[in-house]
């Protein structure tokens, strides 16, 4: 009775994918043969793990209770139960785990001599694992017209794992010869074999190009598998063919599946490969009278917008006797708006309606040439899918023509037809607003193409009121036009509607046994989900939005307490969530799984709630707003993710939690920046501060530069030393970004704030600092004998203020500490080093030496007058006169301060040295100041 209920569910979960509730129904019968202790025989185990579908973590807890020795109620599992857990695995994409199950049968059969025997079924379910997820070839028409925009490049990450997988799949096919020769296992390849590796080859095309390094590696590993030699082809091309020569001397049919992933795996070479792959197919009459896999070579054609070789296909399509069908029209047509000619599409449609005028027109001035008469008559998505091609190329004018068409034949939009020019309006109005935002600031953005780009999404907002239940997938792609052209009120109202959606799909799915651990929601819907969030509020983060961003952060937490404890929200949308919303276009990384032991209130990896990315969108919008007190707010959401990456006590380090605390620190770095915007000296200490603590790292540069410049224009030169102390207390994290250059940029920075400030005895003071720690190179070359007696200074790598510091400090020591007799009369000229110029933003226009020249006319009294010396047009020669008269009103004006740094620059040793000595020149001078206080008061007693 059981075995039939499970097979009843599994044919159901089969009809109805998404509305059938396989998996939790399973695991209810599961609990009822439990209860009344009922074992299940092996069969029956095997058909539960049938059910599980996509819940891969459920499926491998039912085997690990199988395979447990322990227990007396599972069977031990046989070699159809692993193929089960593994078609999961499969059907998840978790090719990881069941690899992991085939190397247990592997293992345990080649240490022990007994257990499990692999055969060709669990070996085609690991390698449909490894598929991975497929090409946009032969999806919905809207995810076909992104054929027309700027493909983006594959990431490091999906070239790394498109070449595993390619590379596991051609092993595992070696696998199974070498088990069946040597073991004597049944696991020869068969056709779900070969369509598995075909699928393999084709879903890793994008990621892999064909002059890709690892071709050689792959050829070198299996010779076997690339055995035609022409050098014409591509290895991609070469695998291609020799795989379905190989099924041809097996014996092993070919079906549809096997051509269509053949001609999607040489695709991208062009017209030539995919004629082969069609010469192939030609010969056997069951596919050659058929248009699916000429539809298939067609689509492939005008996704590179080919369409003379579409032109040539189609010739022989029809020379086969194969009539073109609904298919081929919209191929033509993606082929027409790919190739350059959207502007046909209204000619061309209205030629396919029998109009003689429009065919000779098509002919005469478009140079296109098709057998009218064998196309079947158009169908209403035709008008939908050109007015969508001609949207995505801009070409409002010919879209609406075509619209004026489906006017006059009376030709009601339908819904479908509604979504899809919905979703071209969404993806226009997407694509530029961020493009221009991302080249441009606000106010250097052009108005027109501001205003064109909102008013897009406006019409994509319009459409979708008219529809009356759109795809979740269509409501996101609003949600993001909406938001990327500051209509928040329309973004904030669809993603409510999401929500909904969700909320409404977790209460119709309550789970009745949470053994396993079965998700509410699929995994998928979550990704997209978060990706939705993100993207909003990047949004409000480009244009400044606090007020956008603080509503949408409360709908999303809001949102995430509801699903935490399965609450529906009144009001929910009839429409059930589907997996149309799951975006197959590449996004960033979601850099929010940082796992910590923290509050329940603050999002996990796993959850829908605010993650580190939301999280520094809110601050980034905060801080461009000057909302200093949500920074400082939004801060403490994020002090668990800082927490979780703070160093241990016994110093342990590891390279993901430096990445995750680099993911961490433009947070405090956007915090600083809306501080130093109020001038909010206090709090800007104590976030600096309690970052250190959160960490116990040393806290991002551009945010303590951020601090010294807050701290210097108040004038609290003393908080800038003891800022700059703290900060390079922590330990070192990062040699790579955090070791020696750290510590250069923080004294650089520190110096210029005081610089700029006019604090330039205090810049000196941690000049000094940074050149007695070995920090800052101070190259005083000197030459005290001979004819030409000089003191030479470089300043090469030196920006102005270090420069001004460095020749302030330079004339104290080496004058000072030289001699401070007042009858000593100095008679070196003082050589300065400032450069050509060479690396100049403007070449041969150098920084440094004007601003020298202008440093030591200006700032210095008596003022320096300088000279070009001879030969060297990159240095400055101070006269030794100048030198000497600056002297003589330097030991007048500030003699207690000279003879303190030019005792302490005899010994660099150390900078504790230096605080120490100026703090005694200090108390030496409060001491002499009392002291002549004492002897006023006393000669001038105050009246009783």
């Amino acid at each position: 009775v059981f075995s039939s209920l499970l097979q009843l569910n599994a044919r159901a979960q089969e009809a109805f994918p998404k509305e059938h509730q396989g998996p939790e129904l399973a695991l209810q019968l599961l609990q009822v043969m439990q209860e009344h202790e009922i074992r299940p025989d092996v069969q029956t185990c095997t058909l539960i793990l049938s059910c599980m579908g996509r819940e891969w973590k459920v499926a491998l807890s039912v085997l690990d209770a199988m395979k447990d020795d322990d227990q007396d109620f599972y069977p031990s599992p046989n070699h159809y139960a692993y193929a089960a857990a593994a078609s999961s695995c499969a059907k998840a994409r978790e090719y990881n785990a069941a690899m992991e199950l085939l190397q247990e049968i592997r293992v345990t059969v080649t240490t022990n001599n007994t257990g499990v025997e692999a055969n060709t079924v669990v070996y085609n379910t690991v390698l449909q694992s490894l598929q991975g997820s497929s090409n946009n070839i032969g999806r919905r028409s809207d995810l076909l017209l992104r054929a027309g925009r700027k493909k983006k490049r594959a990431g490091k990450k999906q070239k790394e794992d498109a070449v595993y997988r390619l590379d596991t799949a051609l092993e595992l096919l070696t696998w199974m010869e070498q088990d069946e020769s040597e073991r004597g296992w049944s696991t020869c390849p068969d056709r779900v074999t070969y369509n598995a590796l075909l699928t393999v080859i084709a879903n890793t095309a994008q990621a892999i190009t064909p002059t890709a390094s690892v071709w050689d590696e792959l050829e070198q590993r299996f010779p076997n598998l690339f055995a035609y030699r022409l050098t014409e082809w591509t290895r991609r091309e070469r695998l291609v063919h020799t795989l379905l020569d190989q099924m041809e001397e097996s014996e092993v049919e070919c079906d549809q599946n096997s051509y269509k992933q053949s001609l999607l795996a040489v695709g991208s070479g062009g017209l030539i490969p995919v004629v082969q792959v069609v010469g192939r197919f030609m010969k056997e009459p069951q596919f050659s009278r058929k248009p699916d896999l000429f539809n298939t070579a067609l689509s492939v054609l005008a996704d590179l917008g080919d369409i003379d070789g579409i032109q040539l296909l189609l010739g022989r399509m029809l020379k086969t006797g194969c009539r073109p069908d609904s298919r081929t029209i919209t191929a033509i047509i993606r082929a027409m708006g790919n190739g350059g000619k959207a502007s046909s599409l209204p000619v061309f449609l209205l030629a396919l309606t029998g109009n003689a005028d429009a065919a000779h027109h098509l002919f005469e001035f478009h140079n296109l040439q098709f057998d009218l008469k064998a196309f079947p008559p158009l169908a209403p998505k035709h008008y939908s899918e050109a007015i969508a091609v001609s949207l995505i190329a801009s070409d409002f004018g010919n879209a609406r023509r075509i619209l004026l068409q489906m006017q006059d034949k009376n030709i009601e939009s339908s819904d479908s037809a509604l979504e899809a020019i919905g979703r071209s309006y969404a993806l226009i109005a997407t694509d530029s607003a961020t493009f221009g935002k991302k080249k441009l600031d606000a106010e250097q953005a052009s108005p027109v193409g501001q205003d064109s780009s909102r008013a897009r999404a406006e019409s994509a907002y319009s459409v979708l009121c008219r529809i009356d239940k759109p795809s979740t997938y269509l409501l996101s792609l609003t949600a993001k036009s909406c938001a990327a052209n500051g209509l928040f009120g329309h973004a904030q109202e669809l993603l409510r509607r999401i929500h909904n959606r969700m909320l409404k799909e977790v209460a119709g799915r309550m789970l009745s046994d949470a053994q396993f651990g079965l998700e509410r929601s699929s995994e998928a819907s979550r990704r997209a989900l978060s990706k939705l969030h993100r993207s909003m509020m990047r949004y409000c983060a480009l244009q400044g939005n606090v007020t956008a961003a603080m509503s949408i952060t409360e709908d999303i937490e809001q949102f995430s307490r509801r699903m935490t404890w399965g609450l529906p929200s009144e009001g929910a949308d009839d429409a059930i969530f589907s997996s149309e919303f799951v975006d197959t276009e590449e996004d960033e990384e979601d850099s929010s799984g940082i796992v910590f032991n923290g509050s329940p209130s603050v999002a996990s990896e796993h959850s829908l709630g605010m993650k580190v990315p939301e999280w520094i969108s809110l601050l980034i919008a905060a801080s461009k707003s000057g909302q200093w007190k949500v920074c400082l707010t939004t801060l403490q959401f994020l002090r668990p993710y800082v927490e979780a990456t703070h160093l241990q006590n016994d110093g342990r380090r590891t390279e993901k939690s430096n990445d995750d605390y680099k993911k961490l620190t433009p947070g405090l770095t956007y915090a600083m920046q809306c501080m130093e915007l109020r001038s909010h000296y206090a709090w800007t200490i104590r976030t600096i501060d309690d970052w250190i603590q959160w960490s116990g790292r040393r806290p991002p540069r551009e945010a303590v530069n951020s601090a010294f410049r807050i701290l210097a224009k108040r004038g609290r030169s003393d908080e800038v030393h003891s800022l700059l102390t703290r900060c390079l207390h922590p330990p070192i994290s990062d040699e790579e970004t955090d070791g020696t250059m750290y510590e250069l940029s923080l004294f650089v920075s520190a110096i210029t704030a005081l610089h700029k400030a006019g604090l330039y005895n205090e810049a000196d003071d941690i000049f000094v600092d940074a050149v007695a720690s070995g920090t800052l190179p101070f190259n005083l070359e000197k030459q005290t004998y001979g004819i030409e007696r000089r003191f030479t200074l470089d300043l090469h790598g030196m920006n102005v203020a270090v420069a001004n510091s460095a020749v302030r400090v330079a004339l104290q020591q080496e004058v000072l500490s030289a001699s401070y007799d007042t009858r000593d009369v100095w008679d070196n000229d003082v050589v300065i080093v400032t450069g050509r110029g060479t690396k100049s933003a403007l070449q041969m226009r150098p920084v440094l030496r004007p601003e020298v020249q202008r440093m030591l006319t200006e700032e210095f009294y008596p003022p320096l007058s300088t000279t070009s010396v001879p030969g060297n047009m990159g240095a400055l020669r101070v006269p030794a006169d100048d030198v000497s008269e600056w002297l003589s009103h330097q030991r007048q004006q500030k003699g207690a301060r000279m003879l303190t740094v030019a005792a302490v620059l005899k010994n660099l040793s150390s900078g504790n040295s230096l605080r120490a000595a100026f703090a005694r020149a200090r108390s030496r001078t409060m001491e002499q100041n009392d002291t002549s206080t004492d002897q006023d008061e006393s000669s001038h007693p105050s009246s009783p």
